[in-house]
């Protein structure tokens, strides 16, 4: 189900991107613009059809809407065409830079002032429309690395039409003229530099989170208590603050990751970027609970069963059970070290008669009040005692002749 529902996020990746390229209008598309969207879809399409050939060998059931609707039979015949499209315009591009050579014919046939007014007037229209460009973009609600790249493509490409024409018409502005054209070029070339700065710095953060960020499994959680901090870390540090990942994908990871009752809680919400903050908020609304877990760790020391027969596994149980218990308190309270003593002699208690009566004498001063360090050396002390003692016999009997 997790690689249908990639596949899915990947084919909505490339419907976008040819719907995008029908819309855009001949002047956005340049050999810059051209170049990164069919590589770009390239790699989308790679993609999608190696998933394919996976999905192909794992569903059996050839009747659900992926296969009874041919979404790759589709998907193919619209990246095909697209790219067609792509490459033809861009051969077409390349061909007419190789050829063309322009001759400025501006200024020819007309006085100073008219000359000078025309390339104002044509400099407040590049003015209006990277400030256009520039109000579109709001760099909190863009995750892509290639959407970032796209509007820091777009803008210096617009800016780099203004800056031509600035240098062919400062040293022919004078006077109340000059100043009002400067204080207009100065207000957009700082506008300019403070969002390419902002796209540059997001577009390196991101790129450093994907090759330095370490691939982590994030555990599966079912609802127990004692399992909600170390799932919670995980999926936070790994999921929900990484700026790779958008919302829809978050939404993904999360519901491929829960299980049992954590799963029937949420279960109502579909994959959408729009559930992902809901159902993130139910999770912790239910299981961000300290109470709960305080008591659901000493639930599981305290229900240990009593050992009637002392070997090393019971022993490793108990001692493992009390350090992880222990650990997890300590996240919730600062006071857990206090119980030393109680949990002692609670969880001593449980031991077998012979295990007790030798950490009674294992004790150096009978007078003081017992150490929870203690007792749990004496457990690990016993427990690899009792595997030492267990794994001479095996190593013997493999290599024992038949008799």
């Amino acid at each position: 189900m997790e690689k249908l529902q990639l596949q899915s996020t990947c084919f909505e990746s490339i419907k976008k991107l040819c719907t995008n390229y029908k819309k855009d209008s001949l002047s956005r598309k340049n050999l810059d613009y051209l170049i990164k969207r069919l590589d770009s879809l390239e790699n989308q399409w790679s993609d999608f059809a190696e998933r394919h050939l996976v999905l192909l060998q794992e569903f059996e059931d050839k009747t659900i809407t992926y296969f009874s609707d041919d979404i790759f039979g589709k998907t193919k015949s619209m990246y095909e065409a697209t790219k067609q499209d792509m490459l033809a315009l861009r051969f077409h591009l390349q061909q007419q830079q190789q050829n063309e050579v322009k001759f400025d014919l501006s200024g020819i046939g007309e006085n100073a002032d008219d000359y000078i007014q025309r390339l104002q007037a044509r400099q407040e229209m590049n003015f209006k429309a990277i400030d256009r460009a520039m109000s579109k973009i709001d760099i909190q609600l863009i995750q892509e690395k290639w959407e970032l790249e796209d509007h820091l493509s777009i803008l210096k490409s617009k800016w780099e039409t203004i800056d031509k024409l600035h240098w062919e018409l400062e040293p022919l502005l004078k006077g109340s003229e000059s100043e009002n054209y400067y204080s207009m070029f100065l207000d957009i070339e700082h506008k300019y530099d403070e969002l390419r700065r902002e796209l540059n710095s997001k577009i390196w953060s991101t790129a450093h989170y994907q090759r330095t960020a370490p691939r982590i499994e994030v555990p599966e959680f079912s609802g127990n208590y004692t399992q909600w901090i170390s799932f919670k870390d995980l999926f936070l540090e790994t999921i929900h603050n990484n700026p790779t990942i958008n919302k829809a994908q978050k939404m993904q990871h999360l519901k491929t990751r829960l299980r049992g009752e954590a799963e029937r809680l949420v279960q109502h919400l579909t994959i959408s970027a729009e559930n992902y903050s809901a159902c993130w908020e139910m999770l912790t609304q239910r299981y961000d609970n300290r109470r709960l877990q305080f008591t659901s760790y000493l639930n599981t020391m305290f229900n240990l069963a009593v050992i009637q027969q002392p070997d090393a596994h019971n022993l490793k149980r108990m001692h493992d059970v009390i350090k992880e218990s222990l650990s997890g308190l300590s996240i919730i309270t600062q006071d857990a070290p206090l119980w030393g003593p109680i949990i002692v002699h609670l969880m001593s208690q449980k031991l077998d008669s012979t295990t007790y009566a030798e950490y009674i004498k294992d004790l150096q001063d009978h007078r003081e009040i017992p150490n929870l360090n203690d007792f749990i050396y004496f457990l690990e002390n016993k427990f690899l005692a009792y595997e030492t003692m267990k794994n001479p016999k095996k190593e013997v009997s493999t290599f024992q002749k038949p008799t």
